[in-house]
């Protein structure tokens, strides 16, 4: 084995654990996001801020969680 396939292939892993960083992340975000626009319907009480800012900080971290998904199924690393 080569110096070229060994790069090769820590290149791949690297892309691999990155595209898989981006999954685990853009699922968290998302939630998180889906968790502020839907958690005074599930009748938790946490009233930090205003329900416009909420809906706002919940719509930025779910846009924000999709793209890293749609960052890690492109898999551009360069």
């Amino acid at each position: 084995m080569d110096i070229q396939d060994q790069q090769e292939r820590r290149r791949r892993f690297n892309d691999q654990m990155h595209s898989l960083r981006d999954y685990t992340m853009g699922v968290l975000y998302v939630g998180a996001g889906l968790f502020l626009f839907f958690y005074r319907h599930w009748g938790v009480k946490v009233d930090l801020i205003s329900r416009p800012v909420e809906i706002g900080l919940g719509v930025i971290v779910f846009i924000y969680g999709s793209w890293r998904i749609l960052r890690g199924i492109q898999k551009k690393y360069e």
